[in-house]
């Protein structure tokens, strides 16, 4: 397996781990990872569990602002682990914990769609941008999620997340009102 095969793995892997956190089938796959992590260590299987146990109960008492930035942490750390853990092994001992692996997924994520060949890339033209601009030069997505969330690429002027601010000032009170 490729080395862009393993790390496709190993994200397919961190980003199942973040995805099953709030599924009814958490349990069987904490159980299997950790089985997978710990080979013939029971020991070592404990404490994957315990960890993957840990960082779940995390995620699920976290306010919501924390939920994004803990599932990126959780992701990217399930998928070095894997990344390192198929390093660390060769030959077939490597082979049969990539196919071991990408079961354990199969049996509990829908499969990967089939990834289209690529095609050659188009001769692209320069791009180029002045001040504060942004220029891009293939495809550019910009998101945001949750509430009074904002995204763009360029903002000029004054944003805001909420009530528009009104346009009239409230009256000022006179003297005699008290």
């Amino acid at each position: 397996m490729t080395d862009v095969a393993v790390a496709a793995l190993a994200a397919r892997t961190g980003t199942a781990v973040v995805s099953l956190m709030r599924a009814e089938n958490w349990p069987e796959f904490q159980t299997d990872l950790a089985r997978w992590f710990g080979g013939a260590d029971q020991r070592q299987a404990e404490r994957i569990a315990e960890r993957l146990g840990k960082e779940r109960d995390e995620w699920l008492v976290a306010m919501p602002s924390r939920k994004y930035a803990l599932r990126a942490r959780f992701r990217e750390a399930w998928a070095t682990r894997v990344s390192d853990r198929l390093d660390d092994l060769d030959g077939a001992a490597r082979a049969t914990a990539v196919r071991e692996l990408q079961a354990l997924l199969d049996g509990l994520l829908p499969p990967e769609p089939e990834a289209a060949p690529e095609a050659p890339a188009p001769e692209a033209a320069p791009v180029h941008a002045q001040d504060d601009a942004l220029a891009v030069g293939g495809d550019l997505s910009v998101t945001a999620s949750g509430e009074r969330s904002i995204a763009a690429a360029v903002i000029r002027g004054d944003v805001h997340a909420g009530a528009p601010p009104s346009p009239v000032p409230p009256p000022v009170p006179d003297a005699s009102q008290g």
